[in-house]
């Protein structure tokens, strides 16, 4: 009892919070007369994944990293050419916040191939604290991803567990090109990436259950688009993220990225009506 009053509490925590750091929904952003498209957001984020398997990063840092740099662009605008020394900062700022022995300033200029110098880096460093107020313990898609693997599978240490585990996390790296980190929170995102992950898993059996809505908080009505999203994303039909694929490609993810995703019946994409599990 007093492990699900625990887990409810942190789970009305997390939603305020991550409702009040979001990034402006659609924000778009006038770089030299032009717009900060989608598509030109998806390869800087891109190159910022990337960039963060070099240096073996946590996926809480590839996360909150990305959530800066939407956060700061919903609040300020900066021309193009110094979009990357942005990225390069926001990665830098989450890796100090996450990691127990973070990378220094250097590291991060010598990622930018010393377009930038570590002194600009620490500039910038402080211009991200200050735009958004000092507020940088934010809940991300992964910090949900974790919490509803954790309630909604019985048995963690299974093989199923552990291909739906890197599943989910899939799913949620690839979430960061496209724009569901901005049209939808990021326990929606969570959501979608374990409907998701569980249909690519077992296609022929329901993923989403009262059990599963109980515990994320979510019918499938509410999570429906960010469901599309994800699987198209997952398709390829959006961008192509040879990095993210590899890295998943291999035996310690259960080569999840190899798993060829199917249409999804339009029946799994209506609302529980009865128990089933």
């Amino acid at each position: 009892m007093a492990r699900e009053m625990a887990k409810c509490l942190d789970t009305a925590r997390f939603s305020a919070v991550e409702e009040s750091r979001r990034p402006i929904i659609s924000y778009g952003q006038e770089i030299k007369g032009d717009m900060l498209s989608i598509g030109m957001r998806g390869r800087i984020v891109n190159w910022l994944v990337t960039a963060s398997y070099a240096i073996e990063l946590l996926d809480d840092t590839v996360h909150l990293a990305v959530s800066y740099f939407d956060r700061f662009l919903s609040k300020r605008a900066i021309s193009q050419d110094r979009l990357q020394l942005l990225c390069v900062t926001a990665l830098f700022v989450a890796s100090k916040y996450v990691e127990i022995d973070h990378p220094k300033a250097a590291t991060f200029s010598a990622m930018t191939k010393y377009t930038y110098s570590k002194q600009q880096v620490v500039k910038m460093e402080a211009d991200i604290l200050i735009c958004l107020n000092f507020e940088m313990g934010t809940p991300t898609v992964i910090t949900f991803v974790r919490m509803f693997l954790t309630s909604c599978c019985e048995d963690n240490r299974s093989l199923n567990a552990k291909k739906l585990k890197s599943m989910c996390i899939y799913l949620a790296e690839l979430s960061l090109l496209g724009d569901c980190s901005i049209k939808f929170r990021p326990s929606v995102v969570a959501a979608a990436c374990l409907f998701v992950a569980k249909f690519t898993i077992n296609p022929k059996i329901r993923p989403w259950s009262l059990a599963v809505q109980r515990n994320t908080g979510y019918k499938v009505s509410d999570i429906k688009g960010c469901i599309v999203d994800i699987h198209n994303l997952q398709s390829g039909r959006k961008f192509a993220v040879t990095a993210i694929r590899d890295k998943y490609r291999v035996d310690k993810f259960q080569r999840v990225s190899t798993i060829i995703p199917k249409k999804i019946k339009e029946s799994f994409l209506r609302n529980i009506k009865y128990a089933n599990g």
